[in-house]
């Protein structure tokens, strides 16, 4: 009886204590993955804006798409500086 009693405790210790290892793990993937979708989105923004940039000198010359392509860059240090935040 004192040995089912143990037992019975430490099953009881073990069950209340899983949900909160679960839940703080959890949290930790979600920022993660969260984290890797992030770098995933902003490497594919620049990578189609220097595409753009590439398209347009092709077609219309690199004078007329200077302004298009400074844009582009300032775009991109502003996804750099926003990331740099949000990993803080």
């Amino acid at each position: 009886m004192k040995n089912m009693r143990i037992i019975f405790t430490l099953i009881v210790l073990v069950i209340s204590q899983a949900p909160r290892t679960s839940f703080a793990e959890e949290g930790a993937v979600k920022h993660t993955v969260k984290e890797g979708y992030q770098d995933v989105k902003k490497n594919t923004q620049k990578a189609y804006r220097k595409t753009k940039d590439k398209t347009c000198q092709l077609m219309n010359g690199k004078m007329e798409c200077k302004a298009k392509e400074i844009k582009h860059e300032f775009e991109n240090k502003k996804d750099e500086m926003m990331d740099k935040a949000n990993d803080q």
